[in-house]
C-alpha cells in the first residue's frame, strides 16, 4: 500500500493519526506483540475513529497494511518499508512524515509494553532515543538541498535498521521466555 493510498483512507474514516504516524504505531506493535499485535492495532484505530472499520474494504486496507508490514519485519532480505511519501514530494512533507513515523513508533512501543527501557539492550534503548530526537526535529527549508536529501535518506536507513534489530531482539525475548517463568 502506497502512503498516499493510506492517507487517504485515514482521512475518509476519520482517522485523527496521519498515514505515517499510524505505520509507525503498527510497527512498534508488531515488534513488542508480534502475531497479537493486529487487534491492538485494529482496538486503537477503532478508538481513535469509531466508524473506521465498519466498512469491509476500509478492515481489509488496515489488514492488508499490517500483513505487508508483518512480512516486511520477519523477511531475512531486509525489505521492511516505512509508510512515508514518495521521494517524488517536497523533502520538507517528507520530513514533517518521518517525524510522525518516529512520534508513532513511540506510541506504539508504550501501549505495546516498553515501560522500562533498563529491560532492553543498548541498541534498542539508543534508537529509541534518536527516535524522540528525530519526531521532535524540524525542517530548515534554508538547508542545502543535496544536504537535506542526504540526511533524510541516512535518517530512513537507520530507522529502518533499527526498527529490523528491535523486531528480531523483542521477538527473540518473547519467543524463548514462556510467560509463566522469568529470569532470574
Amino acid at each position: 500500500m502506497e502512503h498516499d493510498e493510506f492517507h487517504e483512507l485515514c482521512q475518509q474514516t476519520g482517522v485523527e493519526y496521519s498515514a505515517s504516524e499510524c505505520h509507525g504505531i503498527l510497527c512498534a506493535l508488531i515488534c513488542t506483540q508480534g502475531e497479537g499485535s493486529l487487534d491492538m492495532w485494529l482496538a486503537l484505530i477503532e478508538e481513535d475513529a469509531p466508524n473506521a472499520l465498519n466498512e469491509t474494504d476500509n478492515k481489509r486496507y488496515f489488514e492488508m497494511l499490517y500483513t505487508n508490514s508483518m512480512q516486511q519485519l520477519q523477511s531475512n532480505d531486509f525489505s521492511f518499508q516505512m509508510l512515508l511519501p514518495d521521494d517524488e514530494e517536497e523533502l520538507s512533507e517528507r520530513a514533517v512524515a518521518m517525524a510522525d513515523w518516529c512520534q508513532g513508533f513511540l506510541f506504539g512501543a508504550g501501549i505495546g509494553g516498553i515501560k522500562d527501557n533498563n529491560d532492553l539492550s543498548d541498541d534498542i534503548n539508543d534508537l529509541l532515543r534518536d527516535l524522540a530526537n528525530i519526531a521532535q526535529a524540524g525542517y530548515d527549508d534554508d538547508e542545502d538541498e543535496n544536504t537535506g536529501e542526504s540526511a533524510y535518506m541516512e535518517l530512513t536507513e537507520y530507522i529502518k535498521a533499527g526498527v529490523m534489530l528491535s523486531f528480531i531482539e523483542l521477538q527473540l525475548s518473547h519467543e524463548f521466555i514462556p510467560d509463566d517463568q522469568t529470569i532470574h
